[in-house]
Parts: C-alpha cells; sequence; structure tokens
C-alpha cells in the first residue's frame, strides 16, 4: 500500500509506523521491487525512499510523540499514514490501570481521526487479534473505525472476511493489491 502510493503518485508523502520495530531497509526495497519495469522502470528508488518517513515507537509516549509531530509539522502532499500492530504500544500490561489504557486508545483514535480531517489523509492501521479471535484494542478502539477487513490464515489458504458475515473469502496479494 505505502509503495503503491509513492510509485503512482510522485509528489506524495507517506508515513509508516511500525510499532512492532520489524520493517528492514531490506525489506522495504523488496517491496518496491514488485514494481521494477511496471511504474519504476529501472530507476533509482532512493526517490521513493525519501518521501517515505518511518518511525518505530515501542510504547505509548512514543507513539503519541509521533503523532503529535505529524499534527504540529504537517508533512507538505502527505497522503497515507499506516500504522503496523497499534495494538503493540496500547497494551493494557504497558499502562498502569484499565481506565488509563481505555483513554489512550481513545486519545489515539481521536488524534487519528483529527489528523485525517485535517490533512485529507488516509489512514490504515492493523491490530492483532487476542487467543480468543477477538481485536487486541476491544470494543474501545471499534468506534475509531471506518472499514474493518480480517485477513487470516486457515488451512494453508489466505482468507478475508468482513466482520459479522458468515462468509470468508480467499484473497491473494498481487500488484494491483489485495484480490
Amino acid at each position: 500500500t505505502v509503495a503503491r502510493c509513492l510509485v503512482y503518485d510522485p509528489t506524495a508523502q507517506a508515513v509508516f509506523i511500525d510499532c512492532q520495530v520489524s520493517l528492514s531497509p531490506h525489506r522495504l526495497h523488496q517491496l518496491l521491487d514488485r514494481f521494477q519495469g511496471e511504474r519504476l522502470g529501472s530507476g533509482d528508488k532512493s526517490f521513493i525512499l525519501k518521501r517515505l518517513h518511518c518511525y518505530q515507537p515501542t510504547c505509548f509516549e512514543e507513539l503519541t510523540r509521533v503523532l503529535m509531530r505529524l499534527w504540529w509539522f504537517p508533512l507538505e502532499n502527505l497522503r497515507l499514514l499506516v500504522i503496523d500492530s497499534i495494538g503493540t504500544p496500547l497494551r493494557a500490561h504497558s499502562l498502569t490501570d484499565f481506565s488509563q489504557w481505555q483513554m489512550a486508545i481513545r486519545q489515539t483514535g481521536l488524534c487519528l481521526r483529527r489528523l485525517a480531517h485535517r490533512q485529507a489523509l488516509s489512514i490504515m492501521t492493523s491490530n492483532h487479534l487476542n487467543a480468543k479471535g477477538e481485536p487486541l484494542l476491544g470494543d474501545t478502539w471499534a468506534q475509531f473505525i471506518d472499514r474493518r477487513v480480517i485477513l487470516r490464515w486457515r488451512s494453508g489458504q489466505r482468507l478475508c472476511a468482513i466482520p459479522n458475515e458468515k462468509d470468508a473469502n480467499p484473497y491473494e496479494i498481487s500488484l494491483p493489491g489485495i484480490v
């Protein structure tokens, strides 16, 4: 999603907030290799990488600082904000009590909603499921979601489902996106 945004719009900037600290420069190059020849040609990837701003917060306070930086110092032509594993810095054990945890989730959700509105920004977050198959951030987070899709593996097949619907459909990740 991030690579597509930057490849297809040469003026766009994107922010990737990697809460699991798992994104590496090697992985970024792999993602861009998918576009080699199609839109990227054989050109230099640094033109695209200069427009991708990566952050790796490990706790709620660091995530808040990143979001506040985007609020006070907006990037020109910022089109996409992706937060991978948003539940990681918002896990209940990192905050002292349940009410503090819920307040942190609300604060983050409101901040993202305001950023999206203020900058006409698309925001995509991933949120893992707990052992019971429920969203890690629970019902408090659900009020901030416009669209929700569940992607999962079952019996060696990738399945995509919309919550509260019985059917799950197979999907593939291809050059155009998820199909």
